[in-house]
C-alpha cells in the first residue's frame, strides 16, 4: 500500500500524533520517570508502531464507509441490506486475490452509468443540451464519481473510468493494509458475516503505553 493516505486520513494521523505528544507531556510531570531520561515514547518512532497506526487509520476509514453504505436506514427491507452485503463480500473476495482493479471488468459487471447535462442556465434550463457529463456508481462499494470536464461524452466516460479505478484501488488497498496476511492467503474468510462483524466493532487507536 502507498505510504500516502487520503486527505481524510491526514487529520486522523495529526490528531493521533497530538495525543501521543500530550501523553508524553503528562509523563514528563508525572513523577514516575527517572530524572534526566527522555519521556517521549520510544515506540513512536518504530516501524511497528507506525504500522499499527496505519492499520488503525485504514480500519477507521473502512468502518465509516461501510457504516454509511450498509446502515439500516439505507434500505427499505432487511433482505436488501443482506443482499448488498453479500455482493460486497463477493466482490472483495474476488479482487483481493488479484490485488488490482480491472476497470473493464468492473464496467461490464458492477457499474451503473448515468449521463447528464453538465450546465444549467436561468430557470434550470440546460445550456448544454447534450448529456455529455458522466456519473458512475460502483454498485458493490457504492463509490461514485462524476466527470464533466470535456465536451465529448466519450472523453468524459474515459476520465470517469480512470477516477473510479483509482478510488476502487484505494478502497481495496485499505483492506489489504488492515489484513495483509489473512486476506492474501485465505480470501474465503471474507464472508457476509465477516463484514457484519467488522461493522459492529469500531476500531480503537493503538495503545500508547
Amino acid at each position: 500500500m502507498k505510504d500516502e493516505l487520503p486527505p481524510s486520513l491526514a487529520k486522523i494521523a495529526d490528531d493521533y500524533e497530538d495525543k501521543l505528544d500530550q501523553e508524553a507531556g503528562r509523563n514528563k510531570t508525572g513523577g514516575n520517570k527517572k530524572p534526566g531520561r527522555s519521556t517521549l515514547p520510544s515506540h513512536k518512532k518504530t516501524d511497528q508502531h507506525q504500522q499499527k497506526l496505519r492499520h488503525y487509520k485504514a480500519k477507521l476509514i473502512l468502518y465509516k464507509q461501510l457504516q454509511l453504505n450498509f446502515s439500516n436506514e439505507s434500505f427499505k427491507h432487511p433482505h436488501q441490506r443482506q443482499l448488498s452485503i453479500l455482493n460486497y463480500a463477493q466482490w472483495l473476495q474476488e479482487n483481493v486475490i488479484r490485488g488490482q482493479i480491472d476497470i473493464t471488468k468492473e464496467m461490464q459487471k458492477n457499474v451503473e452509468t448515468k449521463r447528464f447535462a453538465s450546465k444549467q442556465g436561468p430557470g434550470g434550463q440546460n445550456i448544454n443540451k447534450l448529456a455529455t457529463a458522466i456519473r458512475l456508481t460502483h454498485l458493490p462499494t457504492q463509490l461514485t464519481v462524476k466527470y464533466k470536464k470535456e465536451r465529448s461524452q466519450v472523453q468524459n466516460l474515459s476520465g470517469a473510468q480512470k477516477n473510479l479505478q483509482e478510488k476502487l484501488q484505494q478502497h481495496l488497498e485499505l483492506w489489504i493494509e488492515c489484513f495483509p496476511t489473512s486476506f492474501s492467503n485465505t480470501p474465503a474468510e471474507i464472508t457476509p458475516q465477516f463484514i457484519e462483524n467488522f461493522l459492529t466493532q469500531k476500531p480503537l487507536p493503538p495503545k500508547i503505553g
